[in-house]
């Protein structure tokens, strides 16, 4: 028998280890980069608009979602929530 559970068993461990690299590699290199650079990292334009929304969120004081180019913003604060989790 071909693609018994021994093949399944393998193919659940690249799985997962997959999922876990995906969110740990981005997440260890952004961490590098912070801790090689001189001095601290202050976010600029939009992402300042973000870090200070995100900055809301944490004193659940974020009522509105995040600002559209055209003036409006989207429904929700979920996204300023889910980041300020980090």
């Amino acid at each position: 028998m071909r693609g018994g559970v021994g093949m399944q068993r393998t193919w659940t461990r690249r799985t997962n280890l997959l999922c876990v690299a995906s969110v740990v590699v981005p997440y260890g290199i952004e961490l590098t980069r912070l801790l090689v650079s001189s001095g601290p990292v202050y976010p600029t334009g939009d992402l300042a608009l973000v870090d200070l929304a995100v900055r809301s969120a944490t004193r659940f004081q974020q009522v509105l979602g995040p600002y559209d180019r055209f003036g409006w913003h989207h429904p929700g604060p979920a996204y300023f929530y889910l980041l300020a989790l980090p």
